[in-house]
């Protein structure tokens, strides 16, 4: 009896700047994705940063996005006020957008 498909899954997280070790486990690398997007908010952001978690069967030469997000500035907290108008030295608050179709 062979293993299936979705049993010889990784999954493995990437940022604009990092890849993840693989994980076998779907539940071990959502958290590892859910940390990955506080880290890299906490760390800073650029127009072009993202965090998504993938799943390959054939050592990643190939690999499906499971969730993806990407950078937005925050309107409804720059509405508010400016991060300079509250002290700090950024331009614009941020936050993540789940991107539906990749």
């Amino acid at each position: 009896m062979g293993l299936t498909e979705e049993e010889i899954k990784k999954y493995r997280i990437h940022t604009e700047y990092w890849e993840s070790p693989e994980f076998d486990s779907l539940e071990e690398a959502e958290g590892i994705y859910e940390f990955a997007k506080d880290r890299v908010m906490g760390d800073g952001v650029t127009d072009d940063s993202y965090v998504e978690l993938v799943s390959s069967s054939d050592d990643f030469d190939e690999y499906e996005i499971l969730k993806k997000v990407v950078v937005v500035i925050d309107e409804e907290k720059m509405k508010l006020r400016t991060p300079k108008e509250a002290g700090l030295e950024w331009d614009y608050w941020a936050k993540w957008q789940d991107v539906v179709e990749v």
